[in-house]
């Protein structure tokens, strides 16, 4: 996975790095591009946990439910790493519809992980939730805006005008399904990290709305306060916004 994404902008595959393909289907859910380097924090927090989940497998084999908890997401993590290197390759040779599908067992595969989670809490320290369940609550939460701006792409593709609504209508629709999905998440599972990506995203949408004439921006700014309303009070309070799987 790591090797592929390096590829896709070093090489870059079909000539084109990433941002290239992304600008070939211009649309108003496109957040600005200094929101895409949180795909460097993302692959940072999950080489840590590589390295976390490597040392727990040597050294507490069978011996540690910390053990167990990462046995049981391997072969789910293993895939996800797979479908993620494919998108690229989908993305990157404009194979844009297969890129959605792609995209769309990323988040089923990044969904189980979480599911697992909650079948194995997580060790007490705030350690074991912080290196093995949070990054992939990030990530998860990351698919869940790239589903969104990836499906609007395939839109874009087949030269739907957005038909009845207009082109900025729509992207406020889907800002609003991304906050009220984070607003879920904080409220159902307590998780404001989530909550704070969708956020992240919402900013880089207005960031590249800026100079416009449309409600786009002030939208996303609305939706961005409300977000923070119910992710900051968790995180704020040391048993619920701290709060390990259970």
């Amino acid at each position: 996975m790591f090797t592929v994404n390096a590829l896709a902008n070093y090489l870059p595959i079909n000539g084109l790095n990433t941002g290239d393909v992304s600008a070939l289907y211009p649309n108003k859910f496109v957040p600005d591009g200094f929101t895409f380097s949180i795909w460097s924090v993302i692959y940072l927090w999950l080489i840590v946990f590589v390295g976390y989940a490597t040392n727990i497998l040597i050294w507490l084999p069978g011996i540690d439910h910390r053990y167990d908890r990462i046995v049981s997401i391997l072969p789910l993590f293993w895939f996800s790493c797979l479908l993620n290197a494919l998108w690229i390759i989908c993305w990157h040779y404009l194979y844009i519809l297969t890129s959605l599908m792609v995209m769309i067992l990323l988040l089923i595969t990044l969904i189980l992980i979480y599911s697992r989670f909650k079948k194995h809490p997580a060790h007490p320290r705030k350690r074991d939730h912080q290196l093995v369940e949070l990054p992939f609550i990030v990530y998860m939460a990351w698919i869940s805006v790239a589903i969104i701006a990836n499906t609007t792409a395939v839109l874009v593709h087949f030269e739907w005008t957005g038909w009845p609504l207009m082109e900025s209508s729509w992207a406020i629709l889907m800002m609003l399904i991304a906050m009220m999905l984070g607003i879920w998440m904080n409220v159902k599972q307590h998780r404001p990290t989530f909550s704070l990506v969708i956020c992240w995203a919402l900013w880089g949408i207005q960031r590249n709305q800026l100079g416009e004439k449309n409600a786009i921006g002030i939208v996303a700014l609305v939706a961005i306060g409300i977000s923070l309303g119910f992710a900051l009070p968790e995180l704020l309070h040391p048993k619920r916004g701290l709060k390990t799987t259970n």
